[in-house]
């Protein structure tokens, strides 16, 4: 509500002169407010007794009482922020006017009065006052919804470091109001083990922008020594620069909840896990007749379905999914859904190890068709790791855990398919996790560089631009390999804030150098599928162009060509929008995959980029350097230009300048080199 929406109010005037209260009267009228007069303190006193007012015009001087007495009276029973008080003086002192601040007045008119003035100080102070009222009403809101709710409520200041805690979220764990103190240890000490590493990336991830909102079903430790299972959720909120402050939540105890999911009709995780410890009972009384094991199912990348078309297409395509599982097994198998895209099967009495492979090798063939949800064809790709007791197992938890490192190193080889764990699978899947949450640090640390590898125009001889390359630079263990984080990033979603990072910087660099006299040059950037996927892809592109001002004639976006089937419509509608914007794209690797030929023409494609391998052996390899050829004239009949990637010989430069080749990069003009040096080689070519 601003000043000139002030509602209706009622204004105790206290003034011991008949015309003053006549003048603040009418005044008040003609604002749509009520006045009430008094014409001493005493009288003020008494109106206080028997009615309720919202503000007070209180003089100092004054027979009988004085304003100071009044006000000092007023103030026993009313505080400033409850009952306003603004005093009418003749007296310009200083002094006395802080006599009245001291005394509570929230603030002064100086006698004679001037009524535009007058009126706005009173609408100000009733401004305020409907302000604190609207606070107050929605803290005992607040304060009611805490105590009659069923779940438990959080609020996190990370500037504090403190969580408020309500009544209910600590009676929940068995403990007195008093017992738990306001620290995120009081949560995060009682997460169990197994749970606290997931629990943290939840939130990391969410804070990071990764995820919509903070989501985890995890165990947390009771009062009486006995793990709860609790669903607890939150939304982060973020200052202007986007970075969080504070994040508030609930918590529910699921721990006597329904043993099946809702969605689909699965056992969920309590239950499965039930059923593996009974599975390990008989197993450890007749191995042999009661060898099982366990699949653990993902479907890969489903984040960016559900971001695409919503939660509710992604609902149905997870009932689909649980069918289609089920339309695999026995009817002595188990089937659970352990949480989001998570599945689990636990086959019971096999015959055989090799099972479980044949089993998998069903899966993926039943997946191999597309299915139709809403009148869209969606093709999935599932990873599976399998895991069977062995010497050493402990609990169900270990050998699902198994499982997840097999289905962890199933995901790394990017496509459809599943793996056995081993022994040596977990110290590799330490080592993914190390690297994860290295990475996670290493984005909030900003421990990230860029390099340039400048290309060049094969007709002068001279650079156009650089292709940027994302490095990692780890305080402790040096330049971490773009091949062993970018896996990483990609399947943790992590990927969109280092990309989001790639392109700001290299945006800043772009405009920097242009401060500095070097003229426009292009910078190449590569975008990864999940980024490409991302439902926010395209308007963060647009607040980078904006916010940095950088011409987009002068990017382009490198796109590998197995991008460009994953969804027809999707490539076609994103591809389209970022060429409207007029950013070149250039399909990079090109040749090593088996779309692009097909749908090369559907697209708005600028460039192709040759892969390095078919370049290597050229001239002197028939194949690659007919490859090559092929490349390039097609390329030319469809009116695109070709820039080669890894030319590091004369000989080879020498036969791409015969074809027409556009462009190159490679060793044989730079590597990749840094900022500075990318100035000098600018500066050298191009000034």
């Amino acid at each position: 509500m601003n000043q000139g929406q002030v509602e209706k109010a009622k204004i105790l005037i206290v003034d011991d002169n008949e015309l003053n209260r006549l003048v603040l009267r009418d005044l008040l009228r003609s604002s749509g407010h009520i006045p009430i007069s008094a014409e001493n303190g005493i009288e003020a006193l008494e109106v206080l007794e028997n009615k309720s007012v919202d503000l007070i015009l209180l003089d100092v001087i004054m027979p009988k009482m004085d304003g100071f007495e009044t006000l000092k009276r007023i103030r026993l029973k009313h505080s400033s922020s409850v009952l306003p008080v603004i005093m009418t003086t003749a007296l310009s002192q200083s002094k006395d006017i802080v006599k009245a601040l001291n005394f509570g007045a929230n603030d002064y008119i100086i006698k004679p009065i001037d009524l535009q003035v007058a009126l706005a100080r009173i609408q100000t102070q009733l401004t305020l006052l409907h302000s604190e009222r609207a606070l107050r009403k929605s803290e005992e809101r607040y304060a009611l919804a805490a105590q009659g709710a069923r779940d438990g409520l959080w609020d996190w200041d990370f500037q504090l470091e403190e969580v408020y805690y309500s009544a209910r979220w600590k009676s929940m764990l068995g403990f007195k109001d008093e017992e738990i103190e306001n620290l995120p240890e009081e949560w995060f000490n009682r997460l169990h083990p197994d749970d606290i590493s997931r629990v943290r990336k939840a939130i990391d991830d969410h804070i990071q922008g990764i995820t919509s909102d903070f989501a985890s079903e995890h165990r947390i430790l009771h009062k009486n020594g006995e793990y709860i299972w609790v669903f607890c959720r939150g939304i982060a909120i973020k200052n202007e620069h986007g970075e969080a402050y504070r994040m508030a939540g609930s918590q529910t105890d699921i721990t006597n909840r329904d043993a099946h999911d809702s969605l689909t009709g699965l056992p969920k995780r309590n239950f499965f896990l039930d059923q593996i410890q009974f599975s390990m009972d008989q197993y450890s009384h007749n191995p042999l007749k009661n060898l099982f094991a366990i699949i653990h199912v993902n479907v890969y990348r489903f984040k960016i379905i559900n971001d695409s078309y919503g939660h509710l297409f992604g609902d149905k395509v997870l009932i689909e999914v649980a069918k289609r599982l089920q339309s695999c097994l026995s009817s002595t198998d188990i089937l659970s859904r352990l949480e989001g895209d998570d599945f689990a099967i636990l086959l019971t009495k096999i015959h055989s190890p090799d099972a479980p492979r044949g089993l998998a090798r069903k899966i993926l063939r039943t997946f191999e068709n597309t299915m139709n949800i809403n009148g869209k064809d969606i093709g999935l790709t599932l990873v599976m790791g399998i895991s069977q007791p062995q010497a050493g197992f402990s609990t169900p938890v270990h050998l699902l855990r198994n499982a997840h490192t097999a289905l962890s190193q199933a995901k790394a080889s990017g496509r459809a398919s599943f793996k056995l764990f081993d022994e040596g699978m977990y110290s590799k899947a330490m080592e993914l996790i190390e690297i994860e949450n290295d990475l996670r640090k290493a984005i909030k640390n900003t421990e990230f560089y860029l390099l340039f590898q400048p290309q060049i125009n094969l007709a002068t001889g001279k650079a156009i631009g650089a292709e940027v390359l994302l490095r990692w630079s780890h305080p402790k263990k040096g330049i971490i390999s773009p091949h062993k984080f970018i896996p990483v990033a990609e399947n943790t979603g992590m990927i969109l804030p280092l990309g989001l990072w790639a392109f700001k910087t290299a945006c800043q660099t772009w405009l920097e150098f242009r401060e500095k006299g070097i003229p426009p040059f292009r910078i190449a950037v590569n975008i990864s599928g999940y980024q490409f996927k991302n439902e926010n892809f395209l308007s963060e592109v647009r607040k980078v162009l904006k916010k940095e001002a950088v011409p987009p004639e002068w990017i382009e976006f490198e796109i590998t060509e197995t991008i460009l089937l994953d969804n027809l419509e999707h490539t076609h509608r994103t591809l389209s929008e970022i060429h409207d914007m007029g950013i070149a794209i250039s399909i990079d690797d090109f040749g090593t995959g088996y779309s692009s030929l097909s749908y090369l023409k559907k697209f708005p494609i600028d460039t192709l980029k040759i892969d390095r391998s078919f370049i290597r052996e050229i001239p002197e390899e028939a194949d690659d350097a007919a490859i090559t050829s092929a490349i390039i004239a097609m390329a030319h009949n469809l009116k695109r230009k070709v820039i080669a990637e890894g030319v590091e010989t004369k000989e080879q430069l020498e036969f791409l300048k015969k074809l027409s080749c556009e462009e190159s990069q490679g060793y044989y003009f730079s590597k990749p080199i840094s900022k500075s040096e990318f100035f000098d080689y600018l500066y050298k070519d191009l000034c």
